[in-house]
Order: C-alpha cells, then sequence, then structure tokens
C-alpha cells in the first residue's frame, strides 16, 4: 500500500542487455512530453551492454533506471517491473520519433520520444510564487540528533520586528523535496508563500536523505519522518524571532500520521492541520484507497470486490505479523493468490514470480509497514490541541468521508473541543479543483492549489495565533 505520489515514476531496479552493433545507434538522449510533463530517456551504450534511466525533470530531479532496456530493430522497449510499467515505441524514419505508448494496471497512454531537446515545461503554473518577495527567505539546516540527520530546509518570515506564529510543513509519503514538488507543481511553496504574505512564518524542508537533506530514506519510516519533524519544531521554537507558544505543524497525506505522533507527545505544539490525512487505520485506508484508484482506472465493481478482498487479507498480514522473514514467507501465497485474482488485461506482460517478488519488497520496506500499521487510536486521544483537518471531495487516495469521520469521532471522543473539519467539493488528493479527479489528472491541472483552501487555512490559523497581517 503506498499514498500514491507518481503514477509514471516511483523506483525501479537498474538492468541491461546486449544490443545488436547493426541496429540503429539509439545512445544519447530523447525527449518525450507525458501528462504534459517532460520526460527524458538516457540511454548509453557501455561496451554493447544498452543501459537506460527515465527522468521527468518537472517532477523531480531523481533519475530511475530501467530493469529491461531492449532495442530490436525499429522498436524499443523498456520495463519498470516494480511499478508493472512497460513502454513500446515504433520508429518512424518519416518523422524521426519512436511513436508509442506506456501502459500500466491496464491502462495506456500515448509517449512519442524525439532528439528534438524540450527546455521548458510544457504546463504553466501561475500559483508558483515569483519574485521580489515581500517578506524575508533564509535557507537554513537544522538537526535530527537523535538519528544524526541534518536537515535542509527554507524559512519564510514576514518583515518587520517582534515575534511572529510559525508552521512546519511535513510532507507525503516517498522522498520529496522542501516545496514536496510533483509534476511540476510545488503546493508546500505556494503554501508558504500564502501564509507568510499573510503574518506567518512557514519552514519546510527536504526529506532525509533527498535534496539537500543527510540521511537514508530508504530505511526510513513513519517514526523517523516524526523525529525529523520534531526537530523542525525545536529549531522554529528556539528563534527569537518566533512565538514558540504559537508554532504548529501542518502535514499532507502521510505527513497527517506524522502531525498526530508530534500532537500526541509534544504539549507545546500550538495547532496542528491535515491535509488529506488518514483518520483510519492503514489497513482500512488502504483498502479503500485500494478499490477508489482501481474504479478510477475503469476496473469493473465486479472485478473490484474480489480484487480488495485479496489485497485486504494482504494488508492485514502486514499489520499483523511482525518477524519479517515470517511475514515475507507468509504472503507468498497472498500475493500469488491476489495476482491470479487480477483480470489478464491487469497483468499483462508481468509474470507471477516478478509481481509477488516486486510487491513483497515493496510493501515490506520500513516506510510502507509503519503505513499500513499505523492507528490514530494510538495518538488521537492524547491531541488537545486546536486540530484543522481537511480533504478534497473527490480524493480517491485518502478518501475523504471516511477518514475526515476518523478525525472527527477520534478528537471529539478525546475530548477536544477545538475541531474543525472540512471536506471541499470538487477537490482531489491534491487540492485541485478536477475533473476526471484521477491521479493521471494531476499533471494536466494548472491549479497547483485551491484558493479557497489556502484562505480556509490562514484564517483558521490566524484565529488561533492572534490578529495577523
Amino acid at each position: 500500500m503506498r499514498l500514491t505520489r507518481f503514477v509514471l515514476i516511483l523506483a525501479a531496479l537498474l538492468g541491461s542487455i546486449s544490443v545488436n552493433a547493426q541496429q540503429r545507434n539509439i545512445a544519447g538522449d530523447w525527449y518525450g512530453v507525458f501528462m504534459k510533463a517532460r520526460a527524458v530517456l538516457t540511454l548509453t551504450d557501455n561496451n554493447g551492454t544498452l543501459q537506460g534511466v527515465f527522468k521527468s525533470p518537472d517532477q523531480t530531479q531523481r533519475e530511475f533506471p530501467m530493469d529491461v532496456l531492449r532495442q530490436n530493430g525499429d522498436t524499443l522497449e523498456f520495463e519498470i517491473r516494480s511499478l508493472a510499467l512497460r513502454y513500446k515505441g515504433l520508429w518512424l524514419d518519416s518523422a524521426a520519433i519512436y511513436k508509442g505508448h506506456f501502459s500500466q494496471a491496464g491502462q495506456q497512454f500515448q509517449l512519442d520520444f524525439s532528439r528534438n531537446k524540450l527546455e521548458k515545461a510544457v504546463v504553466n503554473f501561475p500559483q508558483e510564487p515569483k519574485p521580489p518577495f515581500d517578506y524575508e527567505v533564509e535557507n537554513i539546516t537544522f538537526n535530527n540528533t537523535k538519528d544524526n540527520v541534518t536537515l535542509a530546509g527554507t524559512f519564510t518570515r514576514p518583515r518587520g520586528t517582534g515575534k511572529v506564529p510559525a508552521v512546519l510543513l511535513i510532507t507525503g509519503s516517498g522522498a520529496q523535496d522542501r516545496n514536496e514538488e510533483l509534476f511540476g507543481h510545488k503546493p508546500f511553496w505556494v503554501i508558504a508563500d500564502y501564509f507568510t504574505r499573510n503574518g506567518i512564518a512557514v519552514l519546510r524542508y527536504d526529506d532525509r536523505g533527498f535534496g539537500k537533506s543527510t540521511g537514508n530514506y530508504g530505511k526510513a519510516d513513519v517514526n523517523d519522518f516524526a523525529r525529523d519533524a520534531a526537530a523542525g519544531v525545536a529549531w522554529l521554537q528556539q528563534r527569537a524571532d518566533v512565538d514558540a507558544a504559537k508554532v504548529g505543524v501542518l502535514g499532507h497525506s502521510e505527513g497527517g500520521m506524522v502531525v498526530q505522533m508530534l500532537a500526541a507527545n509534544d504539549k507545546s505544539i500550538g495547532f496542528i492541520v491535515s491535509m488529506a490525512g488518514p483518520g483510519l487505520n492503514g489497513v482500512d485506508m488502504a483498502r479503500l484507497q485500494n478499490a477508489a484508484v482501481n474504479r478510477s482506472g475503469g476496473m469493473p465493481d465486479s472485478v473490484i470486490k474480489v480484487i480488495t478482498a485479496e489485497n485486504t487479507r494482504l494488508l492485514r498480514m502486514l499489520a499483523a505479523e511482525k518477524n519479517i522473514d515470517t511475514l515475507r514467507r507468509k504472503l507468498v501465497p497472498l500475493v500469488n493468490n491476489l495476482y491470479d485474482a487480477m483480470p489478464e488485461l491487469y497483468r499483462k506482460g508481468l509474470q507471477k514470480p516478478a509481481f509477488t517478488f516486486q510487491t513483497i519488497t515493496s510493501t515490506t520496506s520500513p516506510a510502507m509497514l509503519s503505513i499500513v500499521r499505523f492507528d490514530p487510536a494510538l495518538y488521537m486521544p492524547k491531541i488537545k490541541c486546536p486540530v484543522l483537518a481537511i480533504n478534497g471531495e473527490k480524493d480517491i487516495q485518502v478518501s475523504a468521508k471516511e477518514n475526515i469521520e476518523g478525525w472527527s469521532s477520534g478528537l471529539k471522543k478525546a475530548g477536544n473541543k477545538d475541531v474543525t473539519v472540512h471536506i471541499f467539493p470538487g477537490l482531489n488528493h491534491l487540492f485541485q479543483q478536477c475533473k476526471t479527479c484521477d491521479v493521471q489528472e494531476y499533471a494536466m491541472l494548472e491549479q497547483t492549489i485551491s484558493p479557497e483552501v489556502l484562505e480556509m487555512m490562514t484564517k483558521w490559523i490566524q484565529q488561533r495565533t492572534g490578529p495577523q497581517k
């Protein structure tokens, strides 16, 4: 289970395959456009062995090696097996392009590659802040001394003297930079800009092991991320220009888990904001997500029912079995059953052994296990500070109705009298006004975050921290 961040690129295994020396020389860079974002292939011929990496610079600067890359005459193919992702393109000499498509989970998307370099992002993002800024911007670092991790971030502060309220921003799942950049959108930068222009200081930072932060993201789980965030809170509280009693935390998606953990364990936190954060335990949240994502992909309800049942058995095993070796052994028949339950269209090109290996590897990572095993009931009874929990009505990753009900009932049962929950009509997981509202649409929308969301969060924080600009 994963709080999905990317559709096309998540992770890959490095691989290679021999190349026929008589074929067209395809080494070098190839450029295409995927869902209004640039796609770049870098292919190298290493002594007769063809290797390649994929990058989408409008999403992230990370490069993702392919685990299968094949050239056969005029056909170019590559695979990222951990994503059940395949690309196949046919060379068109008249246009000097590989014309093709990639497929994933039964869906197909057109993607053509040529040698023509694309210098700029395809989509305009009008909400992205542009200088000059009417507030202070400072690049900083702070330390999680417990884990010997240094986090690099950006602190923005309203101009003037005196102490101001401040908010720490915490990203969702997957290694993210301080802007929580996705498909060219930079939601945390947009939020930081809006808050700071309205009298609220903001600290946002690169996840451990990503950007300019140290540490190893691949070995970390939500508990590690919570310690990183706690170090950020302490850094804010120690600043002379920040009101230590008015420091809060805002988390998006998985970050909504972290804010619960922080507020439950640190009574000095002034408030928390959850943007599409889980109000249900990890198994129930993932079960609903699985069904909603499959439904958005056009899977019939009859098939969704079977797939969801098999996936739920797998999730419950992930949550229950704590011995990692025993868990992996017990997962094998469950993952095999899940594969068998999938329609042929959805498993096309993916063999059962590869599917089983990749599924077990990804679901038993520290980060994924900590998500599945997360239970708000362990934290909500201890949260006494003001809480704002919001979701988009059309969110298919963290279902709005069930998770918001979880926040509302869990906190009120605990006696918290300052709880505000709200579902925004027509908004997706990123709080964009959407049409199809599936994951693939994120990149097609120029809006980074709905202005009504920015306004509501800002006014809510101002009401709890005193009059601001």
